[in-house]
């Protein structure tokens, strides 16, 4: 049986007695489809995701509680004096536990999403401060610590692979990003430009990398994380591409401040062009994803735009005469593409 929300069950069966009224279905197919929609009244599982939310934030604040304890400070104390690689073999205990525990729940209570997946998140904070000890322990001063993020990079993966988690996978992600990060910086010497591009540079090229390469793991053995690598990848080179327009590939805050906007123009143009062609290539492939960003964002580029060139100068009703403007040449576009998806059809 279908279980949905109230105003979603109406438009099914709404759907439903259509195709009835067209003849496309006859009277028991449509009893039996209108039968099998149950509206719910109530969300449980938002308040379940929201809960497991609130539980995990609990747990954060009870720790700091708990060291109000004179037996907590004391045994932290002796945590404290203990050796890194000690500190760092508890956490990696208590993260394989952590981990073993959220798949057995997994394997035996499969419906039961998200307490599944908020001790895989715990599970994902332990590994992080048992990889911080780690690195303490061997560290020799040379500030390459992107190597460390690297190899808590690899740990996700495996991990997320094997416990065919996304919720790691995102982790995985955002941890993967941050090593190429630190990596191009310690390359720099945290200062200058890798390859010539500064950092949301860098992060653009690297984020049309992370979404191209989600099209291709949709076609192999992780293709379960495709999804999640596709969202991923779409909101960093939309929030880069954002950065790019406003900061240009400067590295220096005084040089770039003292930089008219109208020589930034072009990463503007730039973000509205890749905007522009994620909503036609969402509206052709019927990808809502590709589409929102693409709205979003080319939204949120002109209202940059409006921010930086016309606050002072340009009437607030030319600005808006244009973005209506752009919005309606925009759905003439869709109108036309959605025309000849018709057609083909």
């Amino acid at each position: 049986m279908l279980q949905t929300g109230k105003k979603e069950a109406e438009i099914i069966k709404k759907a439903i007695a259509h195709w009835k009224d067209s003849g496309l279905i006859d009277e028991k197919t449509f009893d039996k489809l209108a039968n099998d929609v149950q509206p719910v009244g109530f969300d449980w599982q938002k308040l379940a995701f929201y809960a497991f939310l609130f539980a995990i934030g609990s747990i954060i604040v009870s720790v700091f509680l708990l060291l109000a304890d004179e037996w907590i400070l004391k045994f932290i104390e002796d945590l404290i004096d203990a050796p890194h690689w000690v500190k760092s073999l508890l956490f990696a205990v208590l993260a394989f536990a952590l981990y073993a525990f959220g798949y057995r729940r997994k394997t035996q209570k499969p419906d039961q999403i998200y307490s599944n997946e908020a001790l895989f998140i715990l599970g994902v904070i332990s590994t992080a401060v048992s990889a911080t000890f780690l690195g303490l322990q061997f560290d020799t001063g040379s500030g390459h610590f992107s190597l460390l993020i690297l190899l808590l990079t690899a740990v996700y993966a495996v991990v997320a692979y094997s416990l065919r988690s996304q919720v790691i996978w995102l982790f995985f992600l955002i941890a993967f990003g941050a090593w190429f990060g630190t990596e191009t910086g310690y390359v720099t010497n945290w200062e200058g430009l890798f390859w010539g591009m500064n950092y949301p540079l860098r992060y653009t090229v690297f984020s049309f990398l992370i979404v191209g390469g989600s099209f291709l793991i949709g076609h192999t053995k992780i293709s379960l994380f495709q999804p999640v690598t596709y969202g991923f990848g779409l909101f960093q080179l939309f929030t880069s591409l954002w950065f790019l327009s406003i900061f240009g590939n400067h590295t220096d805050f005084n040089i770039w401040s003292q930089v008219s906007q109208v020589e930034l123009w072009g990463w503007a143009v730039l973000m509205a062009a890749v905007s522009v062609g994620a909503i036609i290539y969402g509206l052709k492939n019927d990808d809502f994803l590709s589409r929102d960003f693409g709205i979003v964002f080319l939204l949120i580029n002109l209202l940059s735009r409006y921010v930086e060139y016309g606050w002072d100068t340009l009437h607030k009703a030319v600005f808006f005469m244009i973005l209506a403007v752009a919005f309606w040449l925009l759905g003439k576009k869709a109108e036309t593409i959605w025309n000849l998806g018709k057609k083909k059809k």
